[in-house]
């Protein structure tokens, strides 16, 4: 019996041990130990006999069943295993070409950021050499005017070349820029131009709007808001209402001529914040209180 279920070629068929003496349980227990799958005594009963065989051909049935169901199992495993590597090994191939492919796009993007602004920085250099050979104040003022618009957009495609993400401007920091140049540029001081910007992230297709409305107004309020060395002060808000921005410039300076028609103004400059606003699918409103405030709300992005 040991043999038989020592050996690989035997050790799943069926062994009854029968016995021509009375044995104890402990000599049963060990028939059964060394793989006896039964233990008779003789003289044996034929039904008992053949009762036994029937069992333990029916327990060796459901073991070759399980046996072949495992196999089986193992098999499955074992492809699902291969399967599975090769899925993970082709996964790892594309996140790596997706990832080289995303590090080249902001590469180029990045490129063309900075090469917009340089573009724009040159044109922005050509009109202050020419600006150096004008005489006539009044054109003097226009060319500052289109440098000033030049420099708004020039420093959005800045913020977009030193910003982690290429599509957001960090807009708080773009309004602070933005006072400095203009405060030199038209001699304004800087200690009263207030921006009061909330962290507030803004894609590029409303930050660029955005940006020429604020140096719209702002260079308005500087130019208008206080003739004949009356001081004032200027700010700038943007905050979020809802779903919706809302960006505030205001001075406490002269204010607006009461019969200003924003809907079909002569000024060149407010008929380009009327336009910017419409492009942002906004709103604005002029109210006139103790100086004068602009409330744009647009959708923010």
């Amino acid at each position: 019996c040991r043999r038989l279920k020592t050996d690989e070629r035997t050790k799943h068929i069926p062994v009854i041990m029968i016995t021509a003496v009375r044995t104890d349980p402990e000599t049963r227990v060990k028939g059964l130990e060394i793989g006896a799958d039964a233990f008779l005594n003789k003289p044996v009963d034929e039904y008992e006999l053949v009762s036994q065989v029937r069992v333990a051909l029916r327990i060796k049935k459901a073991e070759d069943s399980l046996r072949k169901e495992r196999d089986s199992l193992e098999r499955v495993v074992e492809e699902r295993t291969i399967s599975l590597k090769e899925e993970i090994a082709n996964r790892v191939l594309v996140e790596e070409a997706l990832r080289s492919s995303l590090n080249e796009k902001e590469a180029l993007l990045k490129e063309v950021q900075h090469r917009v602004k340089n573009n724009l920085l040159t044109i922005h250099s050509i009109l202050a050499l020419q600006l150096n050979q004008i005489e006539d104040v009044e054109s003097k003022n226009a060319f500052i005017t289109s440098m000033n618009r030049i420099n708004a957009i020039a420093k959005i495609h800045t913020r977009l070349y030193q910003s982690e993400n290429y599509s957001l401007v960090d807009f708080k920091k773009y309004v602070e820029e933005l006072f400095r140049d203009m405060s030199y540029s038209y001699r304004f001081p800087p200690e009263n131009l207030r921006a009061d910007v909330k962290d507030i992230a803004i894609d590029i297709n409303t930050a660029i709007p955005t940006g020429l409305i604020v140096n719209e107004l702002v260079s308005n309020s500087m130019k208008h808001a206080f003739p004949e060395g009356r001081h004032g002060s200027i700010t700038v808000s943007l905050s979020r209402e809802g779903g919706n921005a809302c960006l505030i410039v205001r001075d406490d300076g002269k204010g607006f001529p009461e019969e200003v028609d924003l809907t079909h103004t002569e000024f060149l400059g407010l008929q380009l914040v009327v336009t910017l606003v419409e492009q942002l699918e906004g709103a604005i409103e002029l109210i006139m209180d103790n100086g004068t405030e602009f409330r744009i709300t647009f959708r923010g992005r």
